[in-house]
């Protein structure tokens, strides 16, 4: 097989990794929509969270504001599978981590626009309450 943009590796290879990157995500979670309020009410809004997929949540090294304060900007980053669709007006909901389900779910909002990667998606996230409408 021919190599992909010189680099050396095939595209039979890259497949391999992102398989290999999938399998390696340890908890699961569900991407939440949010519907469109019908008057001005930013607390009408209600999320729908589709089906069960596998993630990697890293919340280990939250980065800090440049500004000085010491407020994180971020939470964590959440690794999820390159067929998944994700924006920044999305919801993502941890309902197990490290194969153990959550007494309570946990709710993240997306914080820019998600990286694709050569083998995943990266989301940086920021913890939300869930009962927090944006």
């Amino acid at each position: 097989m021919t190599s992909v943009i010189g680099c050396g590796v095939t595209l039979g290879e890259i497949a391999d990794l992102q398989a290999q990157a999938s399998a390696l995500f340890r908890d699961t979670g569900q991407v939440g929509t949010a519907s469109t309020p019908a008057g001005a009410d930013p607390t009408e809004v209600t999320w729908t969270y589709g089906g069960t997929i596998a993630m990697g949540v890293d919340t280990s090294r939250p980065s800090e504001a440049v500004d000085g304060s010491g407020a994180s900007l971020t939470d964590g980053t959440i690794r999820l599978p390159l067929t998944v669709a994700l924006s920044t007006v999305d919801r993502l909901k941890v309902i197990s981590r490290d194969g153990a389900t959550l007494t309570a779910p946990e709710y993240y909002r997306v914080v820019g626009d998600p990286t694709r990667g050569l083998t995943c998606l990266v989301a940086r996230v920021k913890l939300i309450n869930g009962g927090d409408a944006l």
